[in-house]
């Protein structure tokens, strides 16, 4: 998991710095930035419990509180201080103290108080659970209510199970290539 770690940081640096004098052989083939956050969103759902598919909404409200509730107030903490420090000519950058900046633009962008910015992740990594999570509790009712008569149930739920997660890897592995030539594409 490290090396994964090592790999995604190495190509953020060199994605945010046009490769930064580094040229590694991929660079040809594919951009940087086009590996490193899906290492990150996989490193970061590596450790995935599917107990927590048995209590949907629970397993929703403790993400909530666990990853949003202190994003946000973070948000708001900074931008009181950079808009502070912008009527103090102190600094220049930043967007104005609003809701809409504190509580939307996060979804949208996450630039709006630019020395944030690294914090989009939140949001982001969030939405990527919640819509993972909610296709595997779905296909998960769907499994149970086909395999609910059948006689040797634990030898097919391991093999669905795998089937399940090939399903989900093809999925978002069509949309991750479609996000990537829409990006791409302008």
């Amino acid at each position: 998991m490290s090396f994964l770690k090592a790999i995604a940081m190495i190509w953020v640096v060199c994605s945010h710095c046009k490769g930064g004098g580094v040229s590694l052989w991929l660079n040809n083939w594919y951009s940087y930035s086009s590996h490193f956050m899906a290492i990150f969103i996989f490193i970061s759902g590596y450790f995935y419990q599917r107990n927590l598919e048995k209590h949907p909404v629970k397993s929703i409200l403790n993400k909530i509180k666990g990853w949003l509730i202190p994003y946000f107030i973070w948000n708001i903490f900074y931008g009181i201080l950079v808009n502070y420090l912008k009527m103090r000519d102190l600094v220049s950058y930043g967007d104005p103290l609003s809701l809409h900046n504190l509580f939307v633009s996060p979804w949208i962008h996450g630039h709006q108080f630019v020395l944030n910015i690294p914090a989009w992740f939140v949001p982001a990594l969030f939405t990527v659970f919640i819509i993972t999570f909610l296709v595997r509790v779905v296909l998960g009712m769907i499994k149970q209510s086909i395999l609910y008569d059948v006689k040797d149930a634990k030898n097919i739920k391991d093999k669905v199970d795998i089937a399940i997660d090939v399903i989900l890897v093809i999925i978002f592995s069509c949309i991750a290539c479609y996000s990537v030539y829409m990006c791409q594409r302008g």
